[in-house]
């Protein structure tokens, strides 16, 4: 599948099952944090660890250890 940003529409990359080609939608890096400043406030974006939660969000690393 490929993987496109919901918000800009940028291409993310593949995702399994890598035969099937239609769309899988998620948030790029950029977008994600602009959705974040602002549903929290761009103040939020100061706290210790939140940019590095998100961008692992966006890459698809596990966040169980959070």
């Amino acid at each position: 599948m490929i993987r496109v940003c919901c918000q800009c529409r940028s291409r993310l990359g593949e995702a399994a099952p890598f035969d099937d080609r239609r769309e899988t939608h998620g948030y790029c890096d950029a977008c994600l944090l602009a959705v974040y400043a602002d549903t929290f406030g761009a103040d939020a974006l100061e706290l210790p660890g939140v940019v590095t939660l998100i961008e692992s969000a966006t890459t698809g690393l596990s966040l169980r250890n959070w």
